[in-house]
């Protein structure tokens, strides 16, 4: 048994094997890092209060869409790159890190010296150039682990990001306890990912003599050819995620920040479910494309299958759960966020689609639409956050966005069908059915006071059970899969 579960997580033998390992591992390291972060999350709301707490996070919003500009676009050309070609890795590797370590002096250089004058919360003025330091520990990491993607070693990655977050988390407790203000906090962050980076360059260091490497300038245009127009398109779609923030922060005050970013911490949260699948299948689509579009089919069908069987029942269980939920989280002060939590809730299927897709527009170099794509969301999403809060607030912007994420996803479907084939409609009624029937037996036990993390359980439980009595076809895929590794490690 245990020859059978290491040869299923820690080689590569096959295509549907190998998206299976690499989806465990990131989700080992996705879901288990970060639920290691909400831990300290959940705390310094408590303790700094939605003042404090909404100052921390507009910050943080701000350096997260300031990071879009330091990759823009280029981690994806690594992976994408290294996976295909291993004769040129030492040029691709030199040029590329000197591209992120120019790009990344230049833009902590700004974040530092001009950014902080244009917020009026005076708390996020002292945060934001401790958190400039944070966005350059996590560029340099995210670049090492473009490195280990391209190999197909998620595991690396897992371990690695797991250690960074307790990192995090271990800082996290000790500033808040010794000085529990945002300042405090960001400190916190910028030495827990700087101890996750140290890391990450010791795994990396048989790479370390490629960066001294003699650069190929002709190659620097070639990496920015490519590399552009999925940054401009995250640079854009970044401003689905983040704008609402700082909309938020400018026309309305930091403790509706803080309110709305509770609810969005536990939705960011469950992002991580689209983002382990999309970069699970990526190194392989990448090298599947225009040469077995069948087989990319297949696999962009099984995600977007698997991202609907997921994604159903947390859409149905927080709707039913959102005040258990943020109360549970954050405390009775942020109930108010309740009301946007469920809004943003609601949209997470179609928007969980919309990042698998966009993959495959990215691998058949589909940039007008992904630029277009991206536009559309950005562009709109700004355009309702400024007609909508001003009215309805923090509701308001939730809207806004689940509205937006609806109407990108239907663009970049249509797009995406153009070149694959990826059927799934025959396949929800099953998902749909399941779903039902745990929202009610979900909403009766909420009824009856069971406590919030029974009812959790209790929703993935019968979900899944219901799916199995109806014989899902996904999840006797997931059993074959296992049987398929038996058989494969009995040969001799």
């Amino acid at each position: 048994m245990f020859a059978k579960v290491k040869r299923l997580l820690l080689e590569n033998y096959g295509v549907r094997q190998t998206v299976v390992k690499n989806t465990f591992w990131l989700s080992v390291s996705n879901v288990g890092g970060r639920l290691i972060r909400m831990l300290i999350i959940m705390y310094a709301a408590r303790v700094l209060g939605a003042s404090e707490w909404g100052a921390f996070s507009y910050s943080m919003a701000i350096i997260a869409f300031l990071t879009i500009l330091v990759d823009f676009g280029i981690n994806n050309v690594a992976t994408q790159e290294l996976s295909r070609n291993n004769s040129d890795k030492p040029v691709l590797i030199s040029t590329i890190f000197r591209i992120k370590i120019v790009l990344l002096s230049l833009i902590v250089l700004g974040t530092v010296v001009f950014v902080p004058h244009l917020t009026k919360i005076e708390s996020a003025r002292a945060v934001l150039p401790i958190l400039a330091l944070v966005m350059a520990m996590d560029a340099l990491r995210d670049f090492g682990f473009s490195i280990i993607r391209s190999e197909e070693k998620m595991e690396k990655e897992a371990l690695l990001f797991v250690l960074t977050n307790i990192a995090i988390v271990g800082f996290g407790f000790l500033t808040l306890y010794l000085s529990p203000t945002a300042e405090s906090f960001a400190y916190a962050y910028a030495a827990g990912g700087g101890l996750g980076t140290i890391f990450t360059g010791i795994a990396l260091r048989s790479y370390w003599k490629y960066l001294t490497v003699k650069i190929n300038l002709s190659r620097i245009k070639k990496i920015f050819s490519r590399a552009w127009p999925f940054g401009l398109s995250s640079l854009l779609g970044g401003m689905m995620v983040n704008t609402d923030v700082v909309i938020l922060g400018w026309l309305k005050t930091s403790e509706a920040v803080g309110y709305y970013s509770s609810s969005q911490r536990i939705i960011l949260l469950l992002y991580i479910i689209p983002g382990i699948l999309a970069s699970s299948i990526f190194p392989v689509i990448s090298r599947l494309a225009r040469k077995d579009d069948e087989k990319v089919g297949r696999v962009l069908s099984a995600s977007l299958r698997f991202i609907w069987l997921v994604s159903l029942p947390i859409m149905m269980g927080g709707v039913i759960l959102a005040d258990n939920l943020i109360g549970f989280f954050f405390g009775a002060e942020y109930l108010p966020g309740v009301m946007a939590f469920r809004i943003l809730v609601l949209s997470l299927g179609v928007n969980f689609s919309g990042m698998i897709l966009a993959s495959i527009i990215f691998v058949y170099n589909r940039h007008k639409e992904l630029i277009i794509y991206s536009a559309l969301g950005g562009v709109t999403n700004v355009i309702l956050d400024l007609i909508l809060i001003p009215r309805w607030g923090i509701e308001g912007s939730a809207f806004a966005t689940s509205m937006v994420q609806v109407m990108t996803t239907i663009y970049i479907w249509n797009r995406a069908s153009k070149d694959v084939h990826f059927p799934i409609g025959k396949y929800l009624p099953k998902m749909f059915g399941a779903t039902a029937v745990m929202g009610i037996l979900v909403f009766l036990m909420k009824m009856w006071l069971v406590p919030v993390i029974p009812l959790i359980f209790a929703c993935g439980l019968i979900y899944f059970l219901v799916l199995y009595l109806l014989k899902e076809p996904l999840l006797m895929e997931a059993k074959e899969v296992m049987l398929d590794t038996g058989r494969q490690n009995s040969v001799p």
